[in-house]
């Protein structure tokens, strides 16, 4: 079985794909929140102006959520918060582990607007633009490892 119909096989259900969404929603207002209250503190009021309501400041909140999603995932190497929690991984169409040129297309596809609503058909436009898949990180990694193990089988020899 090759790697990309393994990668298939373990695609991770929209369920998890929307649970990732709003968990890593919800860390980065976190991250936003706090970082909030840090030029509160710090006497710097007046750069918490940027993040009022208008067309700007959205467009900033949106490039600064594509610079965390791109943070994490590179750090935790295809995880985000939400992809931890739920047990899902990036990895690429093929199976193999995503460059930091795979994150940047990623994480910087999330720009378009609507690409939250993409994942409703059968690949989310971030992935595809990216050419990374999201799937369940176990049995992705233990059906890996079964394949890479029956081709070891008579190479030693």
């Amino acid at each position: 079985m090759e790697g990309f119909e393994i990668v298939e096989n373990n695609l991770a259900p929209k369920g998890l794909r929307l649970a990732n969404y709003i968990i890593d929603l919800i860390a980065f207002y976190v991250f936003m929140f706090n970082i909030g209250i840090f030029l509160g503190i710090t006497g710097n009021e007046s750069l918490i102006l940027i993040f009022d309501n208008d067309i700007p400041s959205r467009l900033l909140g949106v490039i600064l959520y594509a610079v965390f999603m791109l943070t994490i995932e590179t750090a935790f190497r295809g995880k985000s918060i939400g992809k931890i929690i739920t047990g899902t991984k990036v990895v690429t169409e093929y199976g193999g582990k995503p460059t930091i040129s795979d994150y940047v297309a990623r994480s910087f596809s999330r720009l378009v607007p609507f690409d939250q609503f993409s994942f409703l058909g059968t690949v989310g436009w971030h992935d595809k633009w990216s050419s990374t898949r999201v799937v369940k990180a176990k049995s992705f990694d233990l059906e890996m490892l079964n394949e890479i193990s029956i081709d070891d089988i008579g190479a030693a020899e």
